[in-house]
């Protein structure tokens, strides 16, 4: 099919009627709605053009044709057909002396890609995408396509290397807009969400966006004292700020994941990174790190120190000096007991989440998690045999059967675990029942057989060990070292 074939035109059509079929289609296809369908129809308008010219008998029409007043790229301008009149012979009229070698064709537009680049920034820093988008569509340099796509990809680039502060939704629509939206455009998914949220969120820190990121934290805080919480995170890191702030750290922690979206590495490098990663480490219960005893610590100090100082003042009053002593030693034990009964709450959740976890997950020292009830039990019974009828022989077994039932609790079948609610309450019953049950009735001090005891700790973990018994890791281990 030949190009005025394509336009529904005869072989003998005349540029005229070529302008007026492409002027009807040009109506049905707009670059903004359709840029590659435009793309072949100027294509196949510039191949027709072409062969109309290529026909002498009708380039006289043609050339006298008004139709140079702003038709489409490659007609040949009014001035060039009042230089050059048809000739009485019918052939094709010769160009004048004056204007040989003269480029007629329109001047090629010149586009700055840096400079487009630094505007699309610049207008998508002011936050409102539905402006940037109209920009970008009223533009006409992107009607062409591969231009469209080089420009789309240096912007994009250009995103990634500097990082500018805008929000999520101008970066959507530069990315609609250049058509790398999509999972095919070769974006990393995971790069492309760190580069939103830092851009959103240093859009969100500059000053003039403190309202609007006040209202996305949850409680709302005031915008003076989001300053000072934003000015605690940029100073550097002191420890005397460390010991005034000791309190606080769950808070300012809640703070830094409130305003990060939990991604604290996302803040501009301005933001202290070692106060940051302190405080955070600080307020973390999953785990036990140098800043989270660090904080014990010193609250551990500040409540004996106040025990004692409130027990002196106290006792002073009553201008005793030697009660004002016993007060305040007193009051400074009760202190220290409750640092140490934190430091105690501190070590077993560590050792209750290691004793607990399923048994499709590696752990270490996988003989020392599977045994360790056993093990307590049996430095229950050294205690007892060393310090008979003392309490420190009861707070072991206490322990293990605490660490075995509420390990079997977790591990116990799911579809099973309604009837298994005993679980919660027996480890306080352990004392209760062992006085029922097993009274020496000719002993009048209520003296009763240790070992006894231990059956409920040892009853939890045999129950556990009969439920896990298809996959346990060391038998799992042994087999995979047989094969």
């Amino acid at each position: 099919m030949s190009p005025l074939e394509w336009f529904g035109l005869g072989g003998d059509a005349d540029e005229r009627a070529l302008k007026r079929a492409y002027a009807q289609r040009l109506r049905r296809t707009r670059p903004e709605d359709d840029p590659e369908g435009f793309q072949q129809l100027h294509a196949m308008y510039q191949r027709a053009l072409a062969q109309c010219r290529r026909n002498p008998a009708l380039a006289p029409a043609s050339a006298g044709d008004g139709g140079g007043n702003g038709g489409p790229a490659g007609d040949a301008p009014p001035a060039a057909a009042a230089a050059a009149p048809p000739r009485a012979d019918g052939a094709a009229p010769r160009m004048p002396a004056a204007m040989a070698g003269t480029d007629l064709r329109p001047p090629a537009v010149r586009f700055d890609l840096d400079g487009f680049c630094t505007q699309a920034i610049d207008r998508a820093a002011s936050g409102d995408a539905d402006a940037l988008g109209r920009w970008l569509q009223a533009r006409p340099e992107f009607w062409s396509l591969q231009l469209k796509t080089e420009a789309g990809r240096a912007l994009v680039q250009r995103l990634y290397r500097e990082r500018p502060p805008m929000p999520a939704a101008c970066l959507d629509a530069i990315l609609r807009f250049f058509d790398l939206h999509h999972a095919t455009a070769g974006h990393d998914p995971l790069a492309l969400q760190r580069l939103e949220r830092h851009m959103q969120l240093a859009w969100e820190l500059q000053p003039a966006h403190r309202a609007a990121l006040c209202a996305r934290l949850r409680p709302m805080p005031t915008v003076r004292t989001l300053d000072r919480q934003l000015a605690l995170l940029e100073a550097p890191f002191r420890w005397s700020r460390v010991i005034a702030l000791a309190v606080f750290p769950a808070r300012i922690a809640m703070f830094v994941n409130t305003l990060t979206r939990g991604h604290p590495e996302d803040l501009p490098e301005r933001f202290d990174r070692r106060a940051i990663r302190f405080w955070l480490d600080a307020a973390d219960r999953t785990r036990i790190t140098r800043a989270r005893l660090l904080m014990g610590g010193i609250r551990w100090l500040a409540a004996t120190l106040l025990g004692a100082l409130l027990g002196c003042a106290i006792a002073w009053l009553d201008a005793d000096p030697a009660e004002a002593g016993r007060l305040a030693l007193g009051l400074g034990a009760v202190g220290f007991t409750m640092g140490l009964c934190w430091l105690a709450w501190m070590a077993y959740q560590p050792l209750d989440r290691w004793h607990g976890l399923p048994e499709h997950v590696a752990v270490r020292w996988p003989w020392l998690n599977l045994l360790l009830v056993p093990l307590l039990c049996g430095l229950g019974l050294g205690v007892n045999a060393l310090l008979p009828h003392s309490v420190l022989a009861l707070v072991v077994p206490v322990v293990a059967a605490w660490l075995a039932i509420r390990r079997c609790w977790r591990r116990f079948p799911s579809q099973r675990r309604p009837h298994a609610a005993i679980f919660r309450v027996a480890p306080f019953l352990i004392y209760p029942l062992a006085r029922v049950l097993f009274v020496d009735a000719d002993d009048v001090r209520g003296g009763f057989a240790y070992w006894q005891i231990l059956t409920v700790p040892m009853l939890a973990w045999g129950l556990d060990l009969w439920f896990q018994r298809a996959h346990l890791r060391v038998r799992s281990r042994t087999a995979a070292q047989a094969d």
